[in-house]
């Protein structure tokens, strides 16, 4: 099982290289960055609090050029530069961030175990075992404004992948709702929220270079429809009909019905979508580009703080978190 992982995480670091060099942009001028806290290491995931003091960020150890590599912490934060960290077990998977919901939990799934986060105190709530290793680089996590928590993992002793649904409702341990088959799959897989009260699930080919996109109902767990995406997705629009995909120096806004291409630009990973906005942010080069969701035409564009590409972006609201592998983490206010 660990050689089998080790080189679809070699699959996956390679698939990392090759960002591009910096461009020159016309900068529409984005208001000031704001620095919140800078902490040893790099950032590697954002989990933005809307409606809580704490967000989340998952840290590297100082040093490390890998997402999640050699091993990662868990900082929660608060706007005015509190932080309390939650140590992490030897993982396989690198861990992989969802929520919140309207229980202000989050949710960060290590392996075979959920972890659940109060991000209204930063408290360390409940560790509950699943029955499945969880897959995905990080681990392929989505969950819902009810406490509904969709993954992607392998049961011991199998090759093959699930789709499972858990509930957490009320804060009670995750009660099993349904799991679908997803045959045979790599490290690349990814699941996120879609309209019309679906959740998609990338599976990718053998090589993690491209895959298949599987519309599953919430509530049951059964296929809705299918089809060929030519790259791996980095976001889905929650309320709507989109997903968005990034791969080759390119990202691409498709239809999430059909997976037919709407537009396409110049940009790379990371990537964050705002249903509520309707705005999409991602890198280009040393720049952060702020791109309406339909038609990906910029709205802003600017500099990244510090001139450091960033490694990770979600939004709060009109704000926009990024953080970076000097373990940077700033707040920009989007107009």
């Amino acid at each position: 099982m660990k050689s089998l992982w080790s080189a679809a995480l070699l699959c996956t670091i390679v698939g990392l290289g090759g960002q591009s060099s910096p461009t020159a942009e016309a900068h529409s001028g984005a208001a000031a960055r704001q620095p919140l806290l800078r902490v040893r290491g790099r950032i590697d995931s954002l989990l933005a609090s809307i409606s809580s003091p704490f967000s989340m960020a998952l840290v590297g150890q100082p040093g490390s050029r890998l997402p999640f590599l050699p091993h990662d912490r868990v900082v929660l934060f608060n706007p005015a530069g509190k932080t309390e960290s939650l140590a992490l077990p030897t993982y396989e998977t690198a861990p992989g961030l969802a929520g919140e919901g309207l229980d202000r939990r989050a949710y960060l799934l290590v392996d075979s175990t959920l972890l659940t986060i109060d991000s209204a105190t930063g408290r360390l709530l409940a560790r509950d075992p699943l029955a499945a290793q969880a897959i995905g680089w990080p681990a392929a996590i989505a969950a819902d404004a009810w406490g509904n928590i969709y993954f992607v993992g392998q049961p011991a002793g199998t090759m093959a992948a699930q789709a499972y649904a858990v509930s957490s409702g009320g804060g009670a341990r995750p009660r099993p709702r349904w799991r679908a088959s997803l045959g045979l799959t790599h490290a690349g897989t990814w699941i996120g929220l879609a309209g019309d009260r679906q959740v998609a699930v990338y599976v990718p080919d053998q090589h993690d270079a491209a895959g298949t996109i599987f519309l599953l109902d919430r509530e049951r767990g059964t296929l809705r429809r299918s089809y060929a995406v030519p790259m791996p997705p980095s976001a889905s629009d929650v309320s709507g009909t989109k997903l968005f995909l990034v791969g080759t120096g390119r990202v691409e806004s498709r239809d999430l019905r059909s997976g037919a291409l709407g537009a396409s630009t110049r940009g790379e990973a990371p990537l964050a979508a705002s249903s509520a906005a309707g705005l999409v942010a991602f890198a280009r080069g040393n720049n952060v580009v702020v791109a309406n969701s339909s038609t990906l035409q910029p709205v802003t564009v600017f500099a990244a703080p510090e001139g450091v590409p960033p490694t990770a972006l979600a939004w709060q609201g009109r704000d926009l978190l990024l953080g970076n592998a000097e373990g940077l983490i700033a707040r920009v206010p989007i107009p």
